[in-house]
């Protein structure tokens, strides 16, 4: 019987984690208060809605929200913490770690710069996550990361809580590719910024016209390289061939996923768990991607759901893409097989991670 109420203090909505907090308000209603830190993400202008009336944001008076702070003191209380971007944050995981009252960690795959070079500065996260009760993160790329900063002395305190997205709320996708003729279609959904590979796409694109294929690379996001991108598409004749969409809404990409062969996701720099390789699997879209981000690491299976690849390779990229494509049984049975690999991961899967966290915040 719970007797304890869990404040679970998040970052900003996003749909990375809304799905998962309407499943566990369904279990624990009024015994979770979700608190997040930010109201929104600049750079995803996500136009739907995503947190509750019942959602808290934190109210910060000289940089700290006391009211939360206060309720820290209480061993009645349960914290989940997610990410240590808040002052309010930071001072409730260190109360908490002093007095030797439980709490849980979330993060997702925790690199060296996000750890900082100052001495200060990793010894109070180093001591953070070593009074966490239990420390969550990402998938099994998540927990690989956790473990290469050293940070934490124990890592049997390690639990994988991957974002989600709303199985079965998504249904599989009849594909729409049959007027595409002897057209490969490929899809980009991603924020416009360095290290996201955009231009690894449109290099494979470019291998794939110089071998006479007949190909559509459509790319969806905002963010600072925009204009360099369109710059480089016209510098390189390339407008017939590569589509700069800017952001969709949820419809406009479910259609686009549908007119695709594959999504590409070509990363160059580590990229944890994005939601864009999740959802094209949930409806069926196979998935190329590089190994560099958490969700094609964890969740795409080489030759059965998608490729996972050498985000540099082009030729073996390029390789890929047309031989998959012009066998057809191979390829619906990727298409098969991308949904049925993510089904699996429904957020009801998080709650049942989540309530062995918090049975285990529970113990004496």
């Amino acid at each position: 019987m719970r007797t304890s109420k869990l404040f679970w203090l998040a970052v900003q909505p996003t749909p990375y984690n809304t799905y998962l907090y309407n499943a566990l308000k369904k279990v624990y209603g009024k015994d979770i208060q979700i608190c997040y830190s930010m109201r929104i993400y600049k750079d995803l202008p996500w136009t739907e809605k995503i947190y509750q009336a019942d959602d808290y944001f934190l109210s910060p008076f000289l940089g700290i929200d006391w009211s939360v702070l206060i309720k820290s003191f209480s061993r009645k209380n349960i914290f989940v913490v997610a990410g240590w971007d808040d002052l309010t944050k930071q001072l409730v995981m260190i109360l908490r770690a002093v007095l030797k009252l439980p709490y849980a960690f979330w993060t997702d795959s925790l690199q060296e710069p996000a750890i900082g070079n100052n001495s200060f500065t990793r010894g109070i996260k180093k001591y953070i996550l070593n009074g966490a009760t239990v420390v969550m993160t990402t998938g099994n790329f998540g927990i690989a990361s956790m473990k290469r900063t050293g940070l934490l002395t124990n890592n049997e305190k390690l639990v994988s809580l991957p974002f989600f997205v709303p199985i079965p709320a998504i249904a599989k996708q009849p594909s729409d590719i049959s007027d595409a003729g002897n057209r490969i279609r490929l899809l980009v959904i991603s924020r416009l910024i360095e290290g996201k590979g955009i231009q690894n796409a449109i290099r494979v694109t470019e291998s794939l016209l110089k071998r006479g294929e007949n190909i559509e690379l459509q790319i969806c996001g905002v963010g600072n390289l925009q204009s360099r991108i369109q710059a480089y598409i016209g510098e390189k004749n390339l407008e017939k061939n590569v589509f700069l969409l800017e952001w969709q809404d949820q419809n406009a990409l479910l259609a686009l996923r549908k007119k695709s062969h594959f999504l590409l996701h070509l990363v160059d720099e580590v990229d944890p768990f994005p939601l864009a390789v999740l959802e094209s699997l949930a409806i069926g879209l196979p998935v190329i991607g590089s190994a560099k981000a958490g969700s094609v690491s964890d969740r795409v299976v080489n030759e059965v759901n998608g490729f996972v690849v050498d985000e540099n390779n082009i030729e073996t990229i390029t390789d890929l893409i047309t031989s998959t494509v012009k066998n057809p049984l191979k390829y619906n049975r990727m298409v098969d097989e991308a949904r049925s690999s993510a089904e699996y991961w429904t957020a009801e899967k998080g709650v049942d991670i989540v309530r062995n966290v918090y049975t285990a915040m529970q113990a004496p």
